[in-house]
């Protein structure tokens, strides 16, 4: 049986060389997994062909920064979906990528600069994978588990790879109904 570190490592080599082979990009914009994604990206040889870096926006001024509206923010919290699809769709629109991952979220620490304004917010991590070309979304939740960040943060990132792997094999097959 695979360890998460072993899945998410394949995966990723996985999703490289599909998109490298598609000739298409990925970029990220991560708050709570601290770059973490971009790590995995990167870990994988080759990976320079699909992706040129992103930012991480570990407080809001950041995400602001980037591209994403404090209205947004204002509105729903940064622990929202809303803020996640935000969050893919200007890290992918500012660097003219075909892929962007977002991810924000609360994992078992309160954050005094940004309350949760309904308690079912805390250990909640929201995730939106924009893509650029369909002009979609693919979102998913995934809740903290009580356990060390580091394994929260792996959680997460696996998430994030099956996701894409979703993804990229869903549009293989609509590619071949087309052919």
């Amino acid at each position: 049986m695979q360890t998460t570190l072993e899945e998410i490592r394949q995966n990723m080599q996985e999703i490289v060389e599909e998109l490298t082979r598609r000739g298409e990009t990925i970029t990220t914009m991560e708050s709570c997994t601290g770059g973490g994604l971009c790590n995995e990206i990167t870990n994988v040889p080759g990976a320079s062909a699909i992706y040129g870096g992103s930012p991480i926006t570990y407080c809001n001024e950041e995400k602001i920064m980037n591209g994403v509206l404090e209205s947004i923010i204002d509105e729903y919290t940064v622990y929202s979906f809303e803020v996640a699809r935000a969050m893919a769709k200007a890290a992918t629109l500012r660097r003219n990528y075909d892929y962007g991952v977002g991810i924000t979220g609360k994992i078992n620490d309160a954050d005094p600069k940004n309350p949760a304004k309904i308690l079912d917010e805390n250990n909640k991590i929201y995730i939106a994978i924009y893509d650029r070309k369909q002009d979609t979304y693919k979102t998913r939740e995934v809740t903290a588990i009580n356990a060390a960040r580091y394994v929260n943060k792996e959680l997460i990132i696996l998430e994030v790879t099956r996701m894409m792997k979703e993804i990229l094999k869903k549009e293989k097959q609509l590619k071949q109904l087309i052919i």
